[in-house]
């Protein structure tokens, strides 16, 4: 899994889910609708992965979901964007999430709106605690570091559909994983595909990781 999240509890989020309430079924929707393809299958883009990142991230700050439901909702309308959670503007102190706020008679860029409550922060408290392996493009998130910025495993939007890379060569964590797993040399694994061999063993660290959190 991606996002070092249960696999049932990544699908409650993508897809919705019944339970049982006072003796009758009830639906909740999922936090970020997105396409069902022909085999009914629920298909995420990337800006939908990095928003259930985000959700992930400030599930693990701490912020109850009825609070992230609504910091959505209400991004979706301040920011005017479907993905309101993959753009840069959005972050937590664990126990809100913030918005950036720009107002004329404050320094930019210094204030956050807290989204569920419509308060106010003073940036400089909140931003200690904020997420820092995402890139954005034009507000817009880009890449993803799984490991942090300095291991050699990305997400990039542009890059082999998003999905994870060795960023030197591009060449898929998976690819290599496979090949691991099917019992061949780790070097000669590495030489075949072109990576070093922190590289590869980066990579394999990456996908065992993944392999955890299901």
């Amino acid at each position: 899994m991606l996002l070092h999240v249960p696999y049932g509890k990544l699908r409650r989020w993508a897809a919705g889910y019944w339970y049982s309430a006072a003796d009758e079924e009830r639906f909740s929707a999922a936090v970020v609708p997105g396409e069902i393809d022909e085999l009914e299958e629920r298909v995420l883009s990337f800006h939908e992965l990095m928003e259930l990142f985000v959700i992930a991230f400030f599930r693990r700050e701490g912020v109850s979901m009825p609070v992230i439901r609504e910091a959505r909702g209400r991004a979706q309308v301040l920011f005017k964007t479907e993905y309101p959670f993959a753009t840069e503007r959005l972050n937590t102190d664990g126990r809100g999430v913030f918005a950036d706020l720009p107002m004329p008679e404050v320094p930019a860029n210094r204030l956050k709106l807290e989204l569920s409550k419509s308060q106010i922060a003073f940036k400089d408290l909140v931003e200690p605690f904020f997420c820092k392996n995402v890139d954005y493009e034009n507000g817009f998130a880009a890449t993803y570091w799984p490991l942090g910025r300095e291991r050699p495993v990305l997400l990039d939007a542009r890059r082999a559909f998003g999905r994870p890379i060795v960023v030197r060569t591009g060449t898929p964590t998976f690819a290599l994983y496979a090949m691991h797993k099917a019992g061949e040399d780790p070097d000669r694994i590495a030489a075949w595909y072109d990576v070093t061999r922190n590289e590869f063993d980066t990579a394999i660290e990456y996908e065992e990781t993944l392999r955890d959190a299901a």
